[in-house]
């Protein structure tokens, strides 16, 4: 793998989905626990570092008000208001607790499902010439499924890491890496991302 044109993007890696009392917690604790999303994630993110690769972080986050979406959200985002998840600056929306985040690691906000819309990702990735992008983080069926295939549509080689990401069920994770991400990504588990590292 060329390690220097790839970068490591973690969708929504925050205490209100990945830390126990958060806001989102609860719904996705189930798959998490089944994918061992956080030890997997944590292992990616340390051999990424070994390689120079570069971490980035994506955060969902809105105001207090949730102004962004609109007088009348609905469907996830109405999910999110009325659990309260993701406001800005708040704990729920940092980085969880059990992931291994540094101060030189990038972050990105965002507020919509996909990582490159409204925000700065995507200049960040062309100036560093990247070309390979490895994802992980949570939905898998919402903000990952939508941001690999923008990935898949700017040209980017896409690798979608299916044992470092969790969604509502793990039956909504299964069907989305299964029937989905081979359309446009490459899937993979963390230790074949590891070992494909050191080749």
């Amino acid at each position: 793998m060329n390690t220097n044109k790839s970068a490591l993007i973690l969708v929504d890696c925050q205490n209100d989905f990945l830390t126990e009392n958060g806001a989102l917690y609860s719904a996705v604790v189930d798959s998490v626990t089944a994918n061992n999303v956080i030890q997997n994630i944590n292992r990616s993110i340390e051999s990424a570092r070994k390689q120079g690769i570069p971490i980035i972080f994506t955060s969902m986050c809105f105001s207090k008000d949730y102004s962004e979406m609109g007088d009348n959200p609905y469907g996830i985002l109405a999910a999110v208001k009325q659990a309260g998840a993701f406001v800005r600056d708040s704990w729920g929306a940092g980085i969880a607790e059990g992931i291994n985040v540094r101060e030189d690691d990038i972050v990105i906000q965002k507020n919509t499902m996909c990582t490159f819309k409204q925000t700065n990702l995507k200049e960040i990735l062309d100036a560093q010439g990247t070309n390979r992008l490895v994802f992980g983080g949570l939905v898998t069926d919402l903000c990952l499924e939508t941001s690999i295939r923008s990935a898949y549509d700017f040209g980017y080689e896409a690798i979608s890491l299916i044992d470092c990401m969790a969604s509502l069920s793990q039956a909504a994770h299964v069907s989305s890496v299964e029937d989905n991400f081979p359309l446009f990504s490459k899937p993979m588990t963390h230790d074949l991302f590891i070992k494909e590292l050191t080749v």
